[in-house]
């Protein structure tokens, strides 16, 4: 299943913003005037939908977003013999 198949280019375009705004702001949800309200449980959960949103904004643009990267933790361990 694909989400946001059904929703327009600009529809897509304004959950990122709000969403993108409520995250910044500490808001648990994101009200837009094309869909409604996007819920999330967590921050977490806003950016698995994020990363979801601008994988359909991709499809419509025909490339590929650096936006809401996963982040990779280094952990450098020294001393000590196993």
């Amino acid at each position: 299943m694909k989400l946001f198949k059904t929703w327009s280019r600009a529809q897509i375009v304004e959950a990122i913003q709000f969403l993108e705004t409520n995250l910044a702001n500490g808001v648990q949800s994101a009200t837009t005037t094309e869909q409604g309200t996007i819920s999330y449980s967590s921050p977490d959960n806003a950016f698995r939908i994020l990363r979801s949103l601008y994988a359909r904004l991709d499809e419509f643009d025909g490339t590929k977003s650096s936006a809401v990267r996963p982040r990779v933790i280094l952990q450098r361990i020294t001393g000590g013999s196993l």
